[in-house]
């Protein structure tokens, strides 16, 4: 019997003009630099193809579309064929979150995320410093945000491995 195997995914979360689609396509490029097979997973209503090439060209593995916010039925890889799911989208989910904001009203969302948020980019006008203690990037410092998703995403393979 084959051991269940659980692939660690991370949500991309904000308005739909807040950047979050390209920087989980900059996050799914630096994935697949190191050798991992992505999976991108959007939620919306229909495909589009412009997210499918942004995906593809960052080299996502396969790209799939789902309606609704929360995390499909059986998760987003049931079969454990990838190394990693980006997803962008599915605020509801249980998946960890990357929050994405550009300006003031937008930030104030990130007291009604839903939980796990375990990061939050923006542009560098905002400060760092928050109540909830969650670790704030500014859009250029990929690196460091690309160390931390991979320090908690990637440790262990087992929902519990996520910090």
């Amino acid at each position: 019997m084959r051991a269940e195997r659980f692939t660690p995914a991370v949500a991309f979360v904000g308005h739909a003009d807040s950047g979050r689609a390209t920087l989980a396509a900059q996050v799914a490029r630096y994935f697949h630099g190191r050798s991992l097979r992505v999976l991108a997973v959007v939620e919306a209503e229909s495909p589009s193809d412009d997210l499918r090439e942004k995906f593809a060209v960052a080299g996502a593995s396969d790209v799939r579309f789902a309606s609704g916010p929360g995390t499909p039925a059986g998760g987003f890889d049931p079969e454990g064929a990838f190394d990693v799911v980006v997803a962008v989208g599915f605020a509801r989910s249980d998946a960890p979150k990357v929050f994405v904001f550009r300006t003031e009203e937008q930030a104030a969302e990130l007291e009604r995320a839903v939980p796990p948020v375990v990061a939050a980019v923006t542009k560098g006008i905002f400060s760092k410093e928050n109540e909830a203690g969650i670790s704030v990037y500014y859009f250029h410092e990929l690196d460091e945000l690309v160390d931390e998703l991979s320090r908690r995403l990637l440790t262990g393979n087992s929902p519990s491995d996520i910090v």
